[in-house]
């Protein structure tokens, strides 16, 4: 069920076409699915002009994305073998970019201190 899905819109991707906005909540048990939809911010340029910018620099300070509940920032040599790393509320990847769950930049910054030297 759930892969067909998944299936679909890799299909959809590779063909150019558009794929389905929001995410799909499927509860295998009760068989049943529930279309989950959000908003977009207009103001954002991710959201509304789909530019990538922060993904393609390393920015030198602490960054916030729209919604105000994730930061970025970028480490040197973050020595994992894997393109990516889980560390707690912390991703770490290959790249040396590290995106920190945390609901102030002073708890982001404290979070990063702790998990990853800087």
């Amino acid at each position: 069920m759930t892969a067909s899905i998944q299936i679909s819109e890799a299909i959809k991707i590779i063909l150019g076409e558009d794929i389905a906005e929001g995410f799909i909540r499927i509860n295998a048990l009760n068989q049943d699915f529930q279309k989950i939809t959000f908003n977009k911010n207009p103001f954002c340029t991710v959201c509304s002009q789909k530019k990538f910018e922060l993904l393609e620099k390393k920015p030198q300070q602490l960054i916030t994305f729209c919604g105000g509940s994730v930061y970025q920032a970028h480490i040197k040599n973050p020595l994992i073998k894997a393109d990516y790393e889980r560390r707690g509320p912390i991703t770490v990847f290959k790249d040396g970019r590290i995106l920190v769950k945390a609901r102030s930049e002073q708890t982001a910054k404290a979070l990063i201190s702790r998990f990853v030297a800087l």
